[in-house]
């Protein structure tokens, strides 16, 4: 196909279907070309991840947009729905940078969607397969609907009387990847029993405290209650150092959700293999 001219043709085709009223009484939707989601510019480049960037308190991002966006008075007083597409970054901090509007039905729309951008919690970055973090773009599509908000407001009203009258629960704590079974079996299959104490029979606890940061790295790590024997301390906290990115806290308040740091306490186990077994 010759280049030039086709995207003569489609551009005369973007401007004629510009020119075309919305049929009335129909809510505008996007029936655009952006892709949503997470964007890299080759798919080689997508396949070299270990990690996907996750955002704090939500499977999927669009939600935040939903449960936070302020609807612009004037559309909403209208009954005007409309959306924006969004592209933005996030670097190696997990930081949402440099919001882009790709297409929107109201310049308001546009400007609210980077209004949230600009206000969000930081991620967990993304992670390359050598376990570095990587700058990505990522596109949202948020739709605006005077239905939904409305709909919001009354869901929200109804959960600030709840919580006046009850206790709620705003914070999760850290969870290690595949929860706490896999954390315990992590343990056992990298802990080494000290070769001095093979064949003694010793059976040994030991508990260890560390601080998940708000990115989920284990830092801080610091023994809380040892078993008296040098040998055991020192290879409880080392095969702790070992432990990868967990799934950091999130607090619900105030604000919308963000990931936060937190101490974890867990115990390493130590039994007898016996002489000359691993």
């Amino acid at each position: 196909t010759d280049w030039l001219p086709t995207c003569r043709e489609a551009e005369a085709l973007c401007r004629a279907m510009e020119g075309e009223p919305l049929p009335a009484g129909r809510p505008t939707v996007y029936r655009g070309i952006w892709r949503t989601g997470l964007q890299f510019p080759s798919q080689e480049q997508a396949k070299q991840l270990a990690e996907a960037p996750r955002f704090p308190g939500y499977k999927n991002v669009e939600d935040y947009f939903q449960d936070y966006l302020a609807y612009p008075a004037n559309l909403l007083a209208e009954g005007r729905s409309g959306y924006a597409v969004c592209q933005f970054t996030v670097d190696t901090l997990g930081n949402a940078r440099h919001p882009f509007v790709l297409e929107q039905s109201h310049p308001a729309f546009g400007q609210e969607v980077c209004r949230l951008v600009a206000a969000m919690p930081h991620w967990l970055p993304v992670l390359d397969r050598e376990g570095r973090a990587v700058e990505c773009m990522y596109c949202v599509y948020v739709p605006f609907r005077p239905g939904r908000y409305h709909s919001r407001l009354k869901a929200e009203e109804a959960r600030e009387r709840e919580a006046a009258e009850s206790f709620v629960e705003h914070e999760s704590p850290p969870s290690y990847p595949g929860g706490r079974t896999a954390c315990m079996r992590f343990l056992k299959e990298n802990a080494r029993y000290p070769a001095a104490w093979r064949g003694t029979g010793k059976q040994v606890r030991v508990i260890v405290q560390l601080t998940i940061d708000d990115y989920g790295r284990p830092c801080g790590i610091q023994l809380v209650r040892g078993c008296g024997i040098r040998e055991f301390d020192e290879e409880a906290l080392r095969v702790v150092r070992l432990f990868p990115r967990w799934e950091p806290g999130v607090s619900w308040h105030p604000g919308p959700p963000h990931y936060r740091q937190a101490r974890y306490t867990l115990p390493v186990q130590f039994t007898d293999p016996g002489e000359g077994e691993e």
